[in-house]
């Protein structure tokens, strides 16, 4: 079935319809979490509420966008409220640290592949969210400039600008962590 049909059925209440578009996106929702809370159970609680919203608000979902725009940027803003509640909380999610292995490795396959990953994700969370956001949903989650633009009410000017400059100082970041001959 297609995804408008799945779309306009989840409006109707069919619950069947909701899963089968949920499954197709509950990946890049944990994963874009992840990214920004480094840790596994974060992501998740943040993954079923996002799904959970998802679900209270399919109805307004209005086919103006693509609707993988629409369910990231509910991912985002739910990432931000909890960010919100963290620093009320005055934990620092740059100070996180992914603790199991064995949570890891479900991530990823190769130790070493891990540690660098590691290093990465924790230097990408150095950088200014405006730059962070822009830089994961491109280089990591592979959207294009007009849904990430979408995505956070941006004009695709500012997507490039930020992209480029994200990238700047992630390369700038890297080469103080030796990081750069391990990624190219």
């Amino acid at each position: 079935m297609e995804e408008k049909q799945l779309i306009l059925l989840a409006q109707q209440g069919n619950i069947e319809a909701f899963e089968e578009l949920i499954k197709k996106y509950k990946n890049d929702i944990f994963n874009l979490a992840f990214l920004k809370v480094l840790d596994i159970n974060t992501a998740e609680d943040i993954a079923q509420e996002t799904i959970i919203r998802i679900f209270q608000k399919i109805d307004t979902f209005d086919f103006k966008g693509s609707f993988s725009s629409w369910v990231y940027k509910i991912t985002y803003n739910t990432i931000l409220k909890l960010s919100q509640k963290l620093s009320a909380e005055n934990v620092s999610i740059e100070d996180k640290e992914i603790k199991d292995v064995d949570e890891v490795k479900k991530i990823e396959e190769n130790i070493t592949h891990q540690q660098i990953i590691s290093k990465l994700v924790k230097i990408i969370s150095k950088l200014p969210e405006e730059l962070q956001i822009v830089l994961i949903l491109h280089d990591i989650q592979g959207k294009k400039y007009q849904e990430i633009a979408e995505i956070l009410d941006i004009n695709i000017g500012t997507v490039k600008s930020r992209l480029f400059n994200a990238r700047k100082t992630l390369k700038q970041l890297c080469e103080k962590e030796n990081l750069l001959d391990f990624l190219e």
